[in-house]
């Protein structure tokens, strides 16, 4: 079957082909899933060779599982890359304060406004750092991965309601890095 023929299949079939062995619907989840979950890892961890083994070790867990998803394969998917991320967190204690600044590149011609770019860049990464390890999770997969808050809280395990707690606790927690407490 052609890689073409295997897009029109729907995500759980495909993973079902992939769990059989079949390597084109393996490569099609891979080229429908590889860099949005490779943005959620960078954006978790601050590294892009990391968050490259990260999803690569998340890919090959599904492609070993034999679990039977019913639906939404997405979420599943993201919660694997998500949770492989913050287990490296947990494991080392730590955040990657340090960022690839060059994986952030604006593209701009001008040097001076790309130093301000990059400038800008680290002080949100540190900002983003300074929040309590749950916090930044929801703020990363609504604000930077553009996710619903049902998407969220599914690939969090968490309520809704719950995700909107964190989403608060954590502008407030934004604001308070970078204006020193005061309201805007």
């Amino acid at each position: 079957m052609s890689i073409n023929c295997m897009q029109e299949k729907d995500d759980i079939e495909l993973l079902c082909m992939t769990q059989s062995g079949d390597m084109k619907a393996f490569e099609c989840l891979f080229k429908r899933y590889h860099q949005k979950a490779l943005n959620i890892s960078f954006r978790t961890v601050g590294s892009i060779e990391l968050s490259e083994d990260i999803v690569m070790e998340s890919f090959i867990k599904i492609h070993n599982s034999n679990v039977k998803i019913k639906s939404n394969f997405k979420s599943y998917f993201y919660k694997i890359v998500l949770n492989t991320s913050i287990n490296y967190i947990k494991k080392n204690k730590r955040f990657i304060n340090d960022i690839d600044l060059n994986m952030l590149s604006s593209g701009k011609n001008n040097p001076m406004e790309e130093a301000m770019n990059k400038e800008e860049i680290k002080d949100a990464w540190l900002a983003l750092n300074s929040l309590p390890l749950s916090q930044k999770t929801a703020f990363v997969l609504v604000k930077y991965e553009e996710l619903t808050y049902k998407e969220a809280s599914e690939i969090m395990g968490i309520s809704v309601k719950a995700l909107e707690s964190l989403m608060a606790r954590a502008k407030e927690n934004l604001k308070k890095y970078y204006f020193g407490g005061e309201k805007c």
